[in-house]
């Protein structure tokens, strides 16, 4: 293990320590902001720390490819999961959440894309709760 990657985990450790120490009322607070952080984050946080420790181009590569991936897949995911609970009145047309769960589906970058485009104008994240009957975004 290379020494720079030690003394990076130890100030980690450091830092989440002496507070929790010091101040046992620090403890539900960090619990919240650990909840808080979104998957994206944690997989950039540890794809950064696997960096400091292979140091080499190919797995750079590979490790930038798989986050991409995976990014695209939770965004899909998200895009998905809200189409899902929107009920049918939400939509103008008699079949418009069935073309758009097939477009998703069968063209995921342009389904995911052109929802997106779609649910920004139609739905503005303010006003998302209140117009489709309180269904949060997961």
């Amino acid at each position: 293990m290379d020494e720079s990657l030690v003394v990076l985990l130890l100030a980690f450790a450091v830092a989440l320590g002496v507070p929790l120490i010091a101040r046992p009322d620090v403890r539900p607070r960090l619990v919240a902001f650990l909840r808080r952080v979104r998957p994206w984050q944690w997989l950039l946080v540890a794809v950064v720390l696997l960096g400091l420790v292979v140091r080499q181009p190919p797995f750079l590569i590979v490790a930038a490819f798989a986050m991409a991936v995976i990014l695209f897949g939770l965004e899909w995911r998200r895009e998905f999961r809200f189409l899902m609970g929107l009920e049918d009145e939400a939509f103008r047309g008699r079949n418009d959440k069935l073309i758009w769960a097939f477009l998703l589906i069968v063209l995921p970058p342009v389904g995911v894309w052109l929802f997106r485009s779609h649910r920004m104008a139609e739905w503005p994240e303010a006003e998302t709760a209140k117009k489709v009957g309180g269904f949060e975004e997961l």
